[in-house]
């Protein structure tokens, strides 16, 4: 077990942790996909996520990539103080001090705390942040692409309807997820991951506590969405459709986005790509407001 400062002892991310850390996660201050409870534990298994948290009620979270530990930078009030706190849990160890998941402005605070670093954007993992209203309106010529793709839909689907994922339906959510599966084979190790972890908030609905739509034909769900609310920011974790239905990915899209925004909803983090050209592609045609940086930075010895 990875110790440091005599009493920090970091203990593996489970589901039976959402409650006790969704309300740290709200310390974030960026928009970051990885500050939610579906970006953080979706992902535990795959980068090997511990959790601490201090006596501050600060939340200090490590993963293991490649072998190598690496720090999220901790959320609490004193963000300058804590990471200290991990350079002091590193030295102890006699680990390097690195950070993943560093946003711009993060960045920013560790260029001015160290001398020497060694920075790497981590491409493949920046979010695409739009502003809520345009993907709400899918107004003006740049989006015409994505409402050809709508009205066909519509034409070809007029008794189509936009419903809630609630218990009475997971099932066939579930059922809609299996079939998805069998067409679309996950083989590489992200993939298999990304399944995994699905299938978990789905069976898991209540304890995530995310909020998901539903779009069916003549009884059959065709597309999904499912995400979290926080703040001004709607976040998507779980985006799947059948392709059979031309524009179903378009139609899940823009009948989420109106269905699932409130009035304080001002951005939507359609998080990653992952490396995806083709996700990257129609990430990109949605015409982000900006894509998040997420960098991992390593303190170098002076």
């Amino acid at each position: 077990m990875f110790t440091g400062e005599k009493d920090v002892n970091f203990t593996r991310l489970t589901l039976s942790d959402i409650e006790k850390v969704r309300p740290l996660l709200t310390k974030a201050t960026n928009r970051l996909c990885d500050n939610t409870v579906g970006g953080l534990f979706m992902w535990r298994d795959f980068f090997d996520s511990h959790y601490f948290i201090d006596e501050n009620q600060t939340l200090f979270i490590r993963h293991k990539v490649d072998g190598e530990y690496m720090f999220s930078i901790p959320l609490g009030k004193d963000i300058k103080k804590n990471i200290l706190k991990v350079d002091s849990m590193c030295k102890e160890k006699g680990v390097p001090l690195v950070f993943c998941i560093v946003s711009s402005d993060e960045l920013k605070i560790l260029q001015e705390m160290y001398g020497r670093l060694e920075i790497n954007p981590e491409r493949d993992w920046f979010d695409y942040l739009y502003e809520a209203r345009n993907i709400v309106s899918l107004s003006g010529r740049k989006y015409a692409g994505q409402r050809n793709h709508i009205n066909r839909f519509k034409r070809f689907y007029p008794g189509y309807s936009f419903n809630l994922i609630d218990g009475s339906n997971i099932k066939k959510i579930r059922d809609f997820l299996e079939e998805y599966y069998s067409k679309n084979i996950m083989e590489d190790a992200i993939g298999i991951e990304e399944k995994a972890k699905v299938f978990e908030v789905i069976d898991n609905y209540e304890r995530y506590g995310m909020v998901g739509g539903f779009i069916s034909v003549d009884d059959k769900v065709v597309s999904i969405s499912v995400g979290e609310i926080v703040y001004d920011t709607l976040f998507i974790h779980i985006e799947k459709a059948d392709t059979d239905y031309h524009g179903a990915y378009q139609m899940i899209v823009n009948e989420y986005a109106k269905n699932i925004s409130t009035p304080e909803t001002k951005y939507i983090n359609r998080e990653e790509d992952v490396g995806r050209e083709g996700l990257r592609i129609s990430k990109m045609s949605y015409h982000p407001l900006r894509l998040l940086e997420k960098y991992t930075v390593k303190v170098l010895p002076t």
